[in-house]
């Protein structure tokens, strides 16, 4: 076979396309793939006796190509997720040691969730974990000292510390269930299991919107 001229070489290196396994040539025969071969690739004959600035440029496509891979392989397709964004109204509830394990604070919690994530309000409750405990005073001043928007009581000893603590806070709003309350500010919610979620629930929404 007569050797290569430097017409046939670069009519050759023209009819090569580049892939990323190797130099495919468009004229086939046993020289135009590129074969591994004990963990190396054996290049076409046509890519060998090519000018040395053509094996410069076809190498440089491989590189080029290889990181165009690896950067649209690692490039992330979803945006991050986003954390969620809560109002500065903040309703808490205040129960006795058993805190929302059992009704009816379980119930008051659940309308609580649910209001929160229908406006985005914040909410928290705190447990007066004193069993025996007769005064819900103190927790209830935490809950004002945290900034509490609206305050509800669950039990008979939280509901006594609620309705004397609105007296002194007339600008905050509070809630008492299965008591009565004069207290200007004091909403009065019915124990009744049946309904006791939708009451909160609207409670908590209504009061977020007046913040």
């Amino acid at each position: 076979m007569d050797p290569l001229t430097e017409h046939d070489e670069l009519w050759l290196c023209s009819r090569s396309s580049v892939g990323i396994g190797g130099f495919i040539d468009d004229i086939g025969g046993p020289d135009a793939w590129a074969t591994q071969s004990h963990g190396h690739f054996s290049p076409p004959r046509a890519f060998i006796h090519a000018p040395r600035r053509w094996q410069l440029i076809s190498a440089s496509l491989v590189v080029i190509a290889a990181i165009t891979a690896g950067i649209a392989w690692f490039s992330p397709t979803d945006p991050a997720p986003r954390a969620r964004q809560y109002t500065a109204h903040k309703s808490c509830l205040l129960t006795d040691a058993k805190g929302v394990a059992a009704e009816p604070a379980s119930l008051v919690w659940n309308g609580m969730q649910q209001a929160s994530l229908k406006t985005r309000s914040k909410i928290q409750y705190l447990a007066n974990s004193e069993v025996k405990s007769t005064n819900a005073l103190p927790y209830l001043g935490t809950l004002i000292q945290t900034r509490c928007n609206l305050i509800i009581g669950v039990g008979a000893t939280q509901t006594t510390a609620v309705s004397s603590g609105a007296r002194t806070y007339p600008k905050l709003r509070f809630a008492v269930v299965g008591a009565a309350s004069e207290t200007r500010n004091v909403s009065s919610i019915s124990a009744d299991p049946a309904t006791l979620v939708d009451q909160v629930e609207e409670l908590v929404a209504v009061s977020s919107q007046q913040e």
